[in-house]
């Protein structure tokens, strides 16, 4: 493939929030029910008169929610997963059933694990695209990620989604110090960073992902004024900041 297109596209994620999913899934089930169809048959009631690359877009955002199952031959239908967010048999079964859905997209799950559900999307964009995303594609991302916690409760669980509010990364600082940079499974061989937050889960740093896995944490957010003076600082820092690869001389022990 052109290295040109590869640099164009962002890693897989769906193009649609999961309540978005749910409506078009519930317009397919009503005309196909559980029967097994073809690509061609099935974007009809999601709203497109034939196979193309919105169509197709389409289809690949519901599936990698897990709404609808891929059988041999290229037919879809509609999963039993979606069964249940169609027609729950309580409000707890529906929530359970829309925290799968939220989660089953990796790059959400990732997100996830890593703690980013308080992360607000101008936040998460930086990083997706430190991810491999494309700034479109992050800021897309973003928006769906963001939809889906709150449309799915996810920071309001136990398990692993409590583990993720009471982690260092967002305690204030008065109760632990804050994290430095964790990674977490990416789509990219450049690491995620969690963001330092102070009390009420408020951004007070945002980390830039600079090489070699080195992050710098700028102060969050700050004033027009202050922005110029921490460039004109980093200028003149700039002679001792910058790294040179020169070989390092010996360090003679001192004499006894």
């Amino acid at each position: 493939m052109n290295e040109d297109i590869k640099k164009d596209r962002s890693p897989s994620s769906p193009k649609l929030p999961l309540d978005e999913a749910i409506e078009l899934v519930r317009k397919l089930h009503a005309k196909v029910g559980k029967a097994s169809v073809k690509q061609e048959v099935a974007v009809g009631p999601l709203g497109y008169s034939g196979i193309n690359g919105a169509s197709l877009s389409i289809i690949a955002a519901i599936t990698q929610y897990g709404l609808i199952d891929r059988e041999r031959g290229g037919s879809l239908a509609v999963s039993s997963l979606a069964l249940q967010l169609l027609h729950p048999t309580s409000k707890q079964n529906e929530l359970n059933a829309r925290r799968v859905a939220a989660k089953t997209p990796r790059i959400f799950a990732e997100l996830l694990a890593g703690g980013f559900a308080h992360c607000d999307e101008l936040v998460l964009t930086n990083h997706l695209i430190h991810g491999g995303f494309t700034p479109d594609g992050a800021r897309k991302a973003a928006y769906v990620f963001k939809k889906n916690v709150d449309f799915a409760s996810l920071v309001e669980t136990g398990g692993d989604e409590e583990e993720m509010i009471t982690s260092p990364a967002f305690q204030s600082p008065s109760e632990s110090p804050p994290t430095v940079a964790a990674e977490l499974p990416s789509v990219s061989s450049k690491p995620f960073v969690i963001p330092v937050t102070g009390r009420g889960g408020q951004l007070t740093e945002l980390p830039i992902p600079l090489e070699d896995g080195v992050v710098a944490r700028v102060p969050y957010p700050m004033s027009e004024e202050s922005f110029d003076l921490l460039i004109g600082t980093l200028q003149l820092w700039k002679r001792k900041l910058v790294a040179h690869h020169d070989t390092p001389k010996a360090v003679e022990d001192n004499p006894p």
